[in-house]
């Protein structure tokens, strides 16, 4: 074998082990309230009936959709998306358990059950999928 036809060899080589160890397709993106503020904290969940994937929202609004051991990426498919956000819980000055308020949504809780979100991603590839989401009123 001539030098070339090495080099070939191992070009594809390494082209057929790096499309072999693919990670999957990522998701990114920003969450904003409907008024263009980037809601700062929360979850984004990304689910079909036989899988789900989650990444939380930064405190700039940016999310990163990841899976399993959160190094590998997402399959390629039709996804629901959820969003879920909620203030902080107060704790009862004396401690107690009792009596304590629930955590108020940050965003319409149509947002969270993908039966009524509206929200839908079609992931192909690595892409940007940004989410516009309406106040809690």
């Amino acid at each position: 074998m001539n030098m070339n036809t090495i080099l070939r060899f191992l070009m594809l080589f390494v082209l057929v082990l790096s499309i072999g160890c693919s990670k999957g397709n990522s998701v990114t993106g920003k969450v904003t309230l409907s008024d263009g503020t980037p809601l700062t904290r929360g979850e984004v969940t990304f689910s079909t009936p036989t899988f789900v994937a989650a990444g939380m929202i930064q405190s700039d609004g940016i999310y990163s959709i990841r899976a399993n051991n959160m190094k590998e990426g997402i399959p390629t498919g039709t996804y629901s998306v959820t969003v879920k956000a909620y203030e902080d819980i107060q704790e009862n000055p004396d401690g107690a358990m009792e009596n304590l308020k629930p955590a108020k949504s940050l965003i319409d809780t149509k947002y969270t059950s993908p039966a009524t979100s509206g929200l839908t991603c079609e992931v192909n590839g690595s892409i940007t999928f940004n989410i516009s989401v309406e106040p809690f009123k």
